[in-house]
């Protein structure tokens, strides 16, 4: 999970193999990759390639292609009003409906350096999130020519893989998930494009 402040930190091996989507290659959640450690301890740096601070808030795994890893974020543009996924249990929904820019993030797989940050959309979210989760849920899916991310209600994006330019938006409308017949709760959106 990714939080304000908060460093992604990836185990060493990690930059072994693509892992272009969710779940990875074939959706199987399974790598071929050899060497990989089964445990790392970012305090410790134990089996840590590099750490990288990301601004905002993400649940999205990270993709893998190439020398690149891309991944998602939510920034609130009023840092104050910047919330954190909670882990407490319940089913309700965040009260954070302020200006969001909704990004998406290239990072050097070698070094953990940002390459390009580019932000996608900016607005009030069009609908709230779970307290667990965040406005930028789904992983992204690449083929390493182009990045697809998708945010919901906020819409679909496909980037340049190598340069971060947009090269097509798909506006999907409004899309409530919540409690049936019940408006008042709102859970965001998490299913990634693949």
């Amino acid at each position: 999970m990714l939080s304000r402040r908060t460093v992604l930190s990836l185990p060493l091996a990690l930059q072994a193999a693509d892992w272009p989507s969710f779940r990875g290659p074939n959706a199987s959640g399974v790598s071929d990759a050899l060497g990989i450690p089964s445990s790392w301890d970012a305090k410790s740096g134990k089996n840590v390639a590099w750490r990288t601070a990301l601004p905002g808030v993400g649940h999205s795994s990270p993709a893998v292609s190439g020398s690149r890893i891309y991944l998602t974020s939510a920034v609130a543009t009023d840092p104050s009003k910047q919330l954190s996924p909670v882990s407490r249990a319940g089913i309700d929904s965040a009260a954070d409906q302020v200006s969001h820019t909704f990004r998406v993030i290239a990072l050097d797989a070698a070094s953990g350096k940002i390459v390009w940050d580019r932000t996608v959309h900016e607005g009030i979210p069009k609908i709230r999130r779970h307290t667990k989760a965040s406005h930028a849920n789904p992983t992204v899916a690449t083929d390493g020519r182009v990045v697809a991310a998708f945010f919901g209600s906020e819409g679909l994006f496909v980037l340049n893989a190598v340069s971060g330019k947009t090269l097509w938006t798909h506006d999907f409308g409004t899309l409530s998930l919540g409690l049936k017949g019940d408006r008042g709760s709102e859970w965001g959106f998490a299913s990634s494009p693949v």
